[in-house]
């Protein structure tokens, strides 16, 4: 890890991911989206129990209906 975070090999990367985060309104790490098919998503940033996660989960299946 030290190695690869001193090389700076994946700044670009690390800095494209970041701006895109700020784009899209991520307020925390992690920053999860889950796509629906019918094209919302929904969002939310923080580490969440599975249960809850489930409900999202849910939600976005209903969509499919």
């Amino acid at each position: 890890f030290t190695e690869c975070l001193d090389s700076g090999r994946m700044d670009e990367r690390v800095e494209r991911d970041y701006r895109n985060g700020l784009e899209v309104g991520a307020q925390g790490t992690p920053y999860t989206v889950i796509l629906t098919k019918n094209g919302d998503n929904i969002n939310f940033s923080g580490a969440l129990p599975a249960d809850r996660v489930q409900i999202l989960v849910d939600r976005a299946l209903s969509s499919l209906e």
